[in-house]
């Protein structure tokens, strides 16, 4: 799956990717886990969650520095539960988030 990454500019996804992975890093799974956050939360609130993605896609630091300071907004997310699992999947530290088994 990364080499299918890196046949793409990383600017074109960089709201997808696990702060680990900006710095050439894998995690296997804990970095599909925040990319899996992302997607959980557009698909139920019908946008990405950072709080100002165009700003944060702005370079890789301002991503990352979005990632870190937790610039996230959630409230579309109508579910406390599905709400919390989502909040970890987007933790900045790979240690923090679900493995799939809690995910699912």
């Amino acid at each position: 799956m990364l080499s299918a990454l890196c046949r793409y500019p990383t600017k074109a996804l960089r709201q997808y990717l696990a702060p680990e992975r900006l710095d050439g890093a894998v995690v296997p799974v804990k970095s599909d886990m925040f990319s899996m956050g992302i997607v959980a939360a557009e698909l139920l609130q019908r946008r990405h969650p950072a709080s100002n993605l165009k700003k944060a896609l702005g370079s890789e630091g301002k991503w990352a520095s979005c990632i870190k300071n937790e610039q996230w907004t959630l409230e579309g997310v109508r579910s406390e539960r599905l709400r919390l699992l989502i909040q970890r999947c987007l933790a900045f530290d790979h240690e923090g988030r679900p493995t799939t088994e809690e995910f699912l």
